[in-house]
């Protein structure tokens, strides 16, 4: 089987990262630079403070999972850490979920949605 058809079957994600998916575009548009985001893990959740972020990221990974023929994903992702003064630990995972729900319109990609608690957090957080 040649490298082509293997990028051309349908495929699975089932553990998907959402900090650690962005693609070199969407990274470069928000920061600048990919070196910055290899350079300190931290950058990638500078992208996804913001609800405008957090949609345009859930769009992103389905777009890049559809190049190569992903049809169904899990997205992994601790809303906490997204949290801010003026953006709830919901409307963090509503801007997500739109982006999500665009990119399955535009790519035709089924996705769930796995909401991570953190250990280190005390329970009524986690709760959030």
């Amino acid at each position: 089987m040649t490298r082509e058809e293997l990028l051309r079957l349908p495929k699975v994600e089932l553990h998907c990262h959402l900090d650690g998916s962005l693609s070199q575009e969407f990274i470069e548009k928000r920061l600048g630079s990919l070196a910055e985001y290899l350079e300190k893990f931290d950058l990638p959740c500078q992208c996804l403070r913001d609800e405008e972020g957090l949609e345009e990221a859930g769009y992103d990974v389905l777009k890049s999972m559809n190049r190569e023929h992903v049809c169904y994903a899990e997205i992994r992702f601790a809303p906490l850490f997204s949290e801010t003064e003026t953006m709830s630990c919901g409307k963090a995972m509503e801007a997500l979920i739109r982006g999500l729900k665009r990119g399955k319109q535009e790519f035709d990609i089924e996705y769930g949605v796995i909401a991570c608690a953190m250990r280190h957090l005390a329970e009524e957080e986690n709760w959030r």
